[in-house]
């Protein structure tokens, strides 16, 4: 099933509309050398980044930085957290709204959370992923 989800076709895509003129994408990554290519491709696109090495346990943080769209990997230093954050970040309705892409090598993961992701529209990127097809995903477009 996964590949037909690779690069988020089968679970939609993060439709979202920036509420100011410049886009604030937040990456939640424990990869340093990921949080700083996404940032450097963020960026260049001209939206605003701010990177996370972790999740948070409430979603007080993410209602005060009001990002546009989550970048989220599912797996921190070996535990997966990203499910978790996901699942309260979706039931909290001050950021249910917030789209999600969910960036991840958790081929096993998504396909188990794959109704979910529907149900919340989250587009999925696989890592290792194309620039390219970050960049399409950021944007909102289909590849």
């Amino acid at each position: 099933m996964h590949s037909a989800l690779c690069r988020g076709s089968d679970l939609g895509r993060a439709d979202w509309t920036p509420r100011t003129a410049q886009p604030h994408v937040l990456v939640i990554d424990d990869d340093e050398s990921l949080r700083v290519l996404y940032q450097e491709v963020i960026d260049e696109i001209g939206f605003r980044t701010t990177t996370w090495h972790r999740t948070v346990d409430t979603c007080d943080p993410i209602v005060a930085l009001d990002p546009s769209l989550i970048l989220l990997d599912l797996v921190f230093g070996g535990q997966v957290l990203g499910p978790r954050f996901l699942d309260q970040l979706k039931a909290d309705p001050r950021t249910s709204a917030i789209p999600v892409v969910v960036a991840t090598a958790a081929y096993h993961m998504v396909d188990a959370m794959a109704s979910n992701l529907r149900r919340w529209n989250c587009s999925v990127l696989y890592k290792p992923f194309d620039l390219d097809d970050l960049v399409r995903v950021l944007r909102g477009s289909r590849p």
